[in-house]
This record gives structure tokens, C-alpha cells and sequence, in this order.
């Protein structure tokens, strides 16, 4: 796994963490299944663009904090 691959599911799930919220709600609020979340943060899959657009604008984060 390269390195911005692994801070970026290490940062996704602090800030879940941060935001209190679980898989499922965070998959609500960016329009996608539970599942999907899972496989990204499993690094089996990975988010598509308006995933990451939608996931920016949830958290309240740039793409920088998700990445470094």
C-alpha cells in the first residue's frame, strides 16, 4: 500500500472518529452504501472523484488533510 493510500484511510477513519459518526452514517451522508465504505478503508476499492468531492465536503476537510 502506498503511503497516501494507507494516510488516507488512517485519516478517514480519525475523522469519522472526530465527527462521531459510523460507517453507515457517513455512507448516508455521501450518498453511497455502507459497503463501499468499507472496502475503501478495507483498501480494496477506491473512492470515485465525486466520492472524494462528497467525502471533502462531510468531513469539512481539504484533500490535503485526507492525504498527509
Amino acid at each position: 500500500m502506498n503511503k497516501e493510500r494507507n494516510n488516507f484511510i488512517i485519516n478517514i477513519q480519525n475523522l469519522l472518529k472526530e465527527k462521531k459518526l459510523n460507517r453507515k452514517q457517513f455512507a448516508d451522508l455521501i450518498g453511497c452504501s455502507k459497503t463501499a465504505v468499507s472496502k475503501w478503508l478495507l483498501n480494496q476499492t477506491q473512492p470515485t472523484f465525486d466520492n472524494i468531492v462528497m467525502i471533502i465536503k462531510v468531513l469539512n476537510c481539504t484533500f490535503e488533510d485526507l492525504i498527509s
